[in-house]
């Protein structure tokens, strides 16, 4: 096939790729979660907005995560603002590069045929087209690792260190994506050192070991400022990122069936805290290094459990279902006709359960062929076995098996033209060769869940819940709950939605379905009692604060709930001994101080009120309400002069305070100076004109000044601001009425349809 034709077939090959790939966004884009990132690419996003916002530096600790991903996410979103289109675009680009690159890598190191076929399949590929559209590092990882394979063999043609050099921050950029392939590092210079001069003698030793420094150069000059970074910004050297200790221990620990499937949420951050909690550790670097030391620990006492668990691994591995790590790419396929039918399993497991036995043959070929001394096939070989083992050492998701996907691509796309040029009984022996390893990497693999399961109609009515659609966001937890009664986060998110819309009793019965299940959440208490003091159930909500005290003794707020419920119900003592102790905890909080001067006031502990209103102002000078109050005290008191200073002071922050220029009115009326309380009580009445209240006191002040005239007609408004006062309370017994009639006696409030 010449130069011509070979570039046409490519453009088809790309265009197809590229076609239905954005077919699948632009059919996704339906879903929730398209607009709404959640768990992972949540904190690729958040990450990536910080990162726009101009704190490039990436804060103040090591990285959590590889961070190239985030970079390209905040680099687009400084150029062209929070877009969820874009990077999903770039990402789509990429995924019909990596087909074509499949392609040329396939011609080089198999056959045109391997390599044209592997190139269709990876442009239909489902997950790949799920993947290359989430918010999600693997989709460019995969693209990286393929042009990295062809620029390491491009290199092994060539005399130069400059292209070793390239290969070296290829494969250091693939690293910055996922972590996995930094191990195939120094697989490359083994497979350099041992290949290569055979191949190519006239490379001498000291040329070969040139190519192979810059090659370890160009994977430094990447790593290295990632590492002097985090040791700047933590304080810690981390090479790249510190969470592989507790992925590693994720996948290696007497518990692993339990351990993989934790997601984010109260567990996760456990598990996460737990060098910490058990170890003292706090550092970063030193956490994820005892994450490793448990899971030695287990290899070293549980040999055979650890070499029986590998084994398990290996074959979800090679098993043809997708497995979920956070979210279920079955799922996304309610979202796109696309999808359903290039992703789906019911006993066999499409695409992956038909690759898996073709690649697994197509590698017993080469294995067995004189492909595997070929410098292009042991690469690929090579390159296959490091991934695969680095994705089972740790734990085996979909997800994470995806980047060297296309390379099992092409060892399958190798088994199917090997299988077509056999014949007799050697065809015979391959057929059942691949049906046997048909059979074996579809076994357990079970019907799809297209409705979700738990956890992904958890996360869906999370992406609901920050788009504002609540009831559909409820509508989702209640279906997470169904699936699984004890879903904390699910039931959590319920209750807390259900209190916000003033659904109390609703969100009480979730509050005691999450205790039921989990006693020790203490947090679900005081939600539980903020219901109860809501409904004004003021003696059931003490009782909870109450029990809550021993071991939450430093909650400022629950004392300050507490102080509420007692005042509210008829324990001033005790609501006064509540507001101190929140004071004591919190001696800034201004709503307290306010509330128990307040209750100093009421009970006629003046002094006491007036040492707190004193303190109010003077942490907010411009506490116009405290400014009034204190006022109201120094009157009672006799200090005209104090409580004028205080009046004026809240004029000056606030020209039209209205309880401010109430009492100034006041205040010099009673002085006899008439015609200033006239413009102050004027001026509230411009500002509230239905006052009628403030109408009589004008009408006494303006009969005090001679002004009969003004003085009828400010009475007689002040009789018509009754008479309009008791007729609105009249409307609103009668409606109130009415709604029970209607609604029933035990709630007359207007009912939601959820509610209903």
């Amino acid at each position: 096939m010449g130069w011509r034709s070979t570039g046409a077939g490519l453009g088809l090959v790309a265009g197809l790729a590229l076609a239905l790939r954005l077919f699948y966004l632009v059919q996704s884009s339906d879903s929730p979660l398209f607009d709404a990132p959640v768990v992972d690419a949540r904190t690729y996003v958040q990450t990536a907005l910080q990162l726009a916002s101009g704190a490039w530096a990436g804060g103040s600790e090591p990285f959590w995560q590889p961070p190239l991903y985030p970079y390209f996410l905040g680099l687009l979103f400084a150029l062209f603002g929070e877009n969820y289109y874009l990077p999903r675009i770039f990402q789509a680009a990429m995924g019909a590069i990596t087909c074509v690159s499949l392609c040329w890598l396939g011609r080089k190191t198999f056959s045109p045929a391997a390599g044209w076929l592997a190139a269709c399949m990876a442009a239909m590929y489902g997950p790949s087209i799920y993947f290359e559209g989430e918010l999600l590092p693997v989709g460019p990882a995969a693209c990286l690792n393929v042009v990295l394979l062809l620029t390491v063999l491009w290199a092994a043609r060539g005399m130069g260190a400059v292209r070793w050099l390239l290969a070296g921050l290829l494969l250091a950029l693939s690293g910055l994506l996922v972590a996995n392939v930094f191990l195939f590092a120094p697989v490359v210079v083994l497979w350099a050192l041992c290949f290569l001069p055979a191949s190519s003698p006239d490379v001498c030793g000291r040329q070969r070991l040139v190519q192979l420094a810059a090659f370890c150069l160009g994977i430094a000059l990447v790593v290295a400022p990632v590492t002097l970074r985090n040791r700047i910004a933590g304080g810690e050297w981390v090479l790249v990122s510190y969470n592989a200790g507790v992925n590693f221990y994720i996948g290696n620990n007497p518990d692993h069936d339990h351990t993989v499937t934790i997601r984010p949420g109260r567990e996760w951050i456990d598990l996460v805290n737990r060098p910490e909690r058990e170890a003292g550790i706090t550092g970063r670097s030193a956490g994820s290094r005892y994450f490793f030391s448990q899971s030695l620990s287990f290899v070293s006492s549980d040999p055979v459990g650890f070499f029986g668990l590998m084994l398990h691994k290996a074959h979800l591995f090679w098993r043809g279902d997708e497995i979920p790590r956070n979210l279920d790419p079955y799922y996304a396929r309610k979202h796109s006709s696309l999808l359903q039918g290039l992703l789906w399993k019911d006993g066999l497991a499409f695409p992956f359960g038909l690759v898996a036995p073709l690649a697994l043959f197509g590698l017993v070929a080469c294995l067995t062929g004189p492909l595997r001394r070929s410098p292009s096939g042991a690469l690929v070989l090579l390159f296959t076995a490091t991934y695969a083992f680095s994705v089972i050492l740790f734990f085996v998701t979909g997800r994470y098996r995806l980047p060297v996907v296309p390379v099992l691509l092409l060892f399958a796309a190798h088994g199917l033209t090997t299988i077509f040029y056999l014949r007799g009984s050697r065809l015979v022996l391959a057929g059942a060769l691949v049906l046997l390893l048909l059979l074996g990497t579809n076994r357990g693999v079970g019907a799809m869940h297209s409705e979700g399961d738990a956890y992904q109609r958890f996360y869906t009515g999370v992406a609901f819940q920050e788009q504002g659609m609540v009831a559909n966001a409820l509508r989702e937890y209640r279906s997470a709950v169904e699936l699984d009664p004890s879903h904390e986060e699910a039931l959590f998110a319920m209750a807390t939605l259900y209190a916000k819309r003033r659904r109390h009793d609703d969100s009480i019965g979730v509050c005691r379905q999450l205790l039921d299940y989990y006693p020790d959440r203490d947090d679900i208490r005081l939600l539980l009692a903020d219901m109860f003091l809501k409904k004004a159930e003021y003696q059931q909500a003490i009782d909870f604060y109450e029990d809550l005290l021993p071991r939450r003794s430093d909650w400022a707020a629950l004392h300050g709930c507490l102080a509420y419920a007692y005042l509210m119900s008829g324990a001033p003592a005790k609501a006064e001994a509540a507001y101190c102790r929140v004071l004591e905890l919190k001696p800034d909080s201004l709503l307290v101080r306010h509330q128990l001067a307040q209750l100093y006031q009421v009970q006629g502990k003046d002094d006491q009120a007036l040492n707190q209103y004193r303190i109010l102002v003077e942490q907010q000078p411009d506490h116009v309400e405290g400014l009034c109050q204190l006022a109201d005290l120094l009157l009672k008191q006799g200090d005209e002069a104090g409580a004028e200073g205080y009046l004026e002071t809240a004029l000056t922050v606030d020209p039209q305070a209205v309880p401010a220029l109430r009492r100034m009115g006041r205040l010099e009326a009673g002085r006899g100076r008439y015609e200033t309380a006239i413009q102050h009580l004027s001026a509230v009445i411009t500002l509230v004109p239905d006052d009628y209240l403030v109408r009589q006191e004008l009408g006494r002040i303006y009969l005090k000044a001679g002004r009969q005239d003004q003085a009828r007609a400010e009475f007689e408004r002040y009789e018509i601001g009754v008479r309009r006062h008791r007729m609105r309370q009249i409307a609103e017994k009668k409606a109130a009425k009415m709604a029970e009639e209607i609604l029933g006696k035990g709630d007359s409030r207007p009912r939601s349809p959820d509610n209903q």
